[in-house]
């Protein structure tokens, strides 16, 4: 993910090509992994009422999120009955509490492990239920508005995960036909040269070029 470039003057988005502002004409200023984490969350709309009450576990996220990664998503819940956020990057979900003494506990749900999503909707507030590998895990008291849409989108995430790690193994599959049928072949063409049909030169030729398909 691109950290990107803002003109130092009147905050614009630049690409990574531009020298100066088209706007302005300023230089650009890569902003602080703070700075960025605090743009993006200005940017969701769901945090919009409800910013007061998870300003502790925002201000943890510089610290808790990779360098790289920025929150898509957020929403407010409770999770074992704590309070706090549950926050969607493009590669993970965080369960973000912030206790009122100052304990911080994270709860991490990667992509790539989770089976699937349940969302579910009462007449004041919802719920998520994160599935992963026989085990599951429940955020509620989220407000219901914002639950459908939370989950709609990690589901196309949790997709997406899936396909990468399927084309690996349907890689593996089809050089492991490959290969039996190279063995078949060669196997056949060892049987027509025993029968003299094939020379030696013609043997080691078609072997060649079979293993090197291989």
């Amino acid at each position: 993910m691109s950290q990107g470039t803002f003109c130092a003057n009147c905050s614009k988005l630049m690409s990574g090509d531009q020298k100066f502002c088209p706007v302005c004409g300023s230089p650009p200023y890569t902003p602080s992994k703070a700075l960025r984490i605090e743009r993006a969350i200005r940017n969701i709309d769901s945090l919009s009422k409800s910013r007061l009450f998870s300003r502790r576990e925002i201000q943890e996220l510089p610290d808790i999120l990779w360098d790289d990664e920025l929150p898509e998503q957020c929403v407010t819940g409770k999770y074992h009955a704590n309070s706090g956020i549950l926050v969607a990057t493009d590669r993970r979900m965080l369960f973000v509490d912030k206790g009122l003494l100052g304990q911080l506990k994270v709860e991490d749900f990667p992509y790539d492990k989770i089976s699937s999503l349940e969302s579910n909707r009462g007449i004041l507030a919802g719920s998520i239920v994160i599935h992963t590998s026989g085990n599951w895990d429940c955020i509620d008291s989220i407000p219901k508005g914002q639950v459908d849409a939370f989950v709609a989108a990690q589901r196309k995430k949790v997709a997406l995960w899936k396909n990468k790690a399927e084309v690996p193994r349907q890689t593996s599959r089809q050089s492991t036909s490959s290969s039996g049928s190279v063995i078949d072949e060669l196997e056949r063409l060892g049987k027509l040269h025993q029968q003299g049909i094939l020379t030696q030169d013609e043997f080691e030729q078609a072997k060649a070029r079979l293993i090197k398909d291989l």
